[in-house]
């Protein structure tokens, strides 16, 4: 065992968004266990909502969240911003490489519920244009909207990097949304209630570092 794993000890609770779920709990858990024994991680998913309000509490030490800004109290850091397509299942016909936010917004969209960020941004830009936002339905599942999107059910809001292995294979294709264009910025934060020790600061390196290496290289292919 190393020095540093050595002196690395003790308990710790992250969230995660579920939408980086997928690709970041295992890995997360993989490397903890391979590398730093003498920690206990545990690791809890949901929306960024309910991981802030988790966080505020002292339910969780650290979590990961889609959100532009958190409460003063915090600590937390940028971590990247992700640009949201409209993203739906390839029919043959080349997609622009940008769309307009009011046309999009005209599209069946299969969307997360009103407790969502995007969601919620959506929403507000739409009411402040006069615009209703076309909901063919809402699922709090990335994995629900992929496979409904997938069969041509609607049209998805989402960062390329959750559909990039689907967009490779040709099975979806996707437009960049502009006037305006939608970001999702991705931070980590710290409870008040958690001390900055050598564990959280070594929890946040990792996390850091995994979601450099998901996320180097995404890009929409053919745009």
């Amino acid at each position: 065992m190393s020095e540093l794993s050595k002196s690395v000890a003790g308990e710790i609770t992250c969230g995660l968004p579920a939408s980086l779920g997928s690709t970041l709990t295992t890995p997360l858990l993989k490397r903890f266990l391979d590398s730093y024994p003498l920690v206990r991680l545990s690791l809890v998913e949901g929306l960024s909502g309910h991981l802030y309000e988790w966080l505020l509490r002292g339910d969780l030490d650290l979590a990961a969240l889609y959100m532009p800004s958190v409460n003063n109290s915090l600590f937390s850091e940028f971590i990247l911003s992700d640009q949201i397509y409209l993203v739906w299942a390839n029919d043959g016909i080349p997609a622009p490489e940008t769309i307009p936010f009011d046309e999009a917004v005209g599209k069946p969209l299969i969307l997360s519920s009103a407790a969502h960020a995007l969601r919620k941004r959506v929403e507000h830009i739409a009411s402040q244009r006069n615009l209703k936002v076309n909901i063919r339905c809402q699922v709090d599942s990335i994995a629900a909207i992929r496979n409904l999107v997938l069969e041509g059910y609607g049209y998805a809001l989402m960062p390329v990097s959750l559909i990039q292995s689907e967009l490779e294979q040709g099975m979806v294709t996707c437009s960049r949304l502009v006037d305006p264009t939608l970001n999702r910025d991705l931070l980590l934060a710290m409870s008040p209630y958690t001390r900055n020790t050598p564990l959280t600061r070594t929890l946040r390196r990792e996390i850091r570092q995994l979601v450099s290496d998901t996320t180097s290289g995404v890009l929409p292919t053919g745009h």
